[in-house]
């Protein structure tokens, strides 16, 4: 998920991915959450920025993720991570905890495309 601020489980989270100064990792087994790591973007602000867009999405490509929860992701995310095979998601809730509880609670709304 991108991040506005880095504050653990009460991080809230930003509508743009590359304009996010962090990310949050969880791990979850089952319904459990078992980890979570939040990630400086080494790339935020990088725009409009061609070669910045790519090395963007290497790093995310690097966390390896199986979901993907965030307001906007773009056709280029979009397609790429469908390559993957990562499962894409529209966040319910304001914080990392509230969404990954909706995610535990089946309540995220999966993206079908685009929303960029």
């Amino acid at each position: 998920m991108p991040l506005k601020e880095d504050n653990g489980l009460e991080s809230r989270v930003t509508g743009h991915p590359r304009m996010a100064p962090y990310f949050a990792v969880a791990e979850i087994d089952g319904a459990k959450q078992t980890s979570l790591k939040i990630i400086e973007n080494p790339y935020k602000g990088e725009e409009h920025h061609h070669e910045g867009g790519t090395q963007f999405f290497r790093f995310l490509e690097g966390l390896m993720p199986d979901v993907f929860i965030s307001y906007n992701v773009g056709e280029g995310a979009f397609y790429r991570f469908k390559e993957m095979g990562v499962k894409m998601y529209m966040p319910k809730g304001h914080t990392v905890k509230e969404n990954i509880d909706a995610f535990n609670a089946g309540e995220l709304k999966e993206l079908a495309g685009p929303s960029d």
